[in-house]
């Protein structure tokens, strides 16, 4: 079951990644013993040099998706070995070191042919008509498919968030101090978890009650 593990209440206009690294170290320090981040997966607001090299420290995964500015651009424009995949994909792969980096990271690119009568996820090179492209920074080594599937099962993520917000009411409410919005902010984190532990009980319980008894042995299956 899905949990909130740690959130801070910012102002509106503040940039998704700023002061990102305080927040995991935070996060981090509150990850309950014996659980361990399999992969952190972040849209482009989180594509940032002091990210993605904090992470590399911790040595956690991760799959970011890659701002395209103009010399990214210009790279993937002259990528020829692609690998065809199913569905009228195409995925390929490079290294890159960008110029306010320190180090030589993985990129995961993935571009899809436009077809009528199928929206095409993912952004247009003016070089390169007929395709949209998606682009992925990793440290990861699974292959390019495998890293494109795994960061398509953060589409769920979104639709916690939405929970949140239209169902707990997460959204849409303000009171004349911060921290008293930020508490009662805190209170619908709370009652999310709270109804996540219990769904996770009554799933178990189900689980339970509808197991068998096999008759050989005297063990339930």
């Amino acid at each position: 079951m899905p949990f909130v593990l740690h959130t801070w209440l910012r102002p509106g206009n503040t940039g998704a990644g700023r002061n990102v690294v305080e927040f995991l170290k935070e996060a981090l320090k509150i990850l309950p013993v014996g659980l361990k981040i399999r992969c952190g997966r972040a849209d482009s607001g989180f594509f940032d040099q002091k990210h993605l090299g904090f992470l590399e420290e911790q040595g956690l995964p991760y799959i970011v998706v890659a701002r395209l500015g103009a010399p990214l651009k210009g790279m993937l424009s002259g990528i020829k070995d692609w690998t065809v995949v199913e569905g009228g994909y195409e995925v390929s792969e490079l290294r890159i070191q960008l110029g306010c980096w320190n180090v030589e990271r993985r990129f995961v690119v993935l571009r899809e042919r436009i077809r009528e009568g199928k929206d095409a996820v993912g952004r247009k090179l003016l070089d390169v008509p007929g395709y949209t492209y998606r682009v992925w920074v990793s440290n990861r080594t699974e292959s390019a498919v495998e890293i494109w599937r795994d960061y398509n099962g953060r589409a769920p993520v979104e639709q916690r968030i939405e929970e949140m917000k239209n169902d707990l009411h997460a959204d849409g409410f303000c009171t004349k101090a911060f921290f008293a919005t930020e508490a009662a902010f805190l209170g619908v984190v709370l009652s999310y978890n709270l109804l996540s532990l219990y769904q996770a009980a009554v799933t178990r319980q189900s689980s339970w009650e509808e197991r068998s008894w096999d008759g050989k042995g005297g063990k339930w299956w």
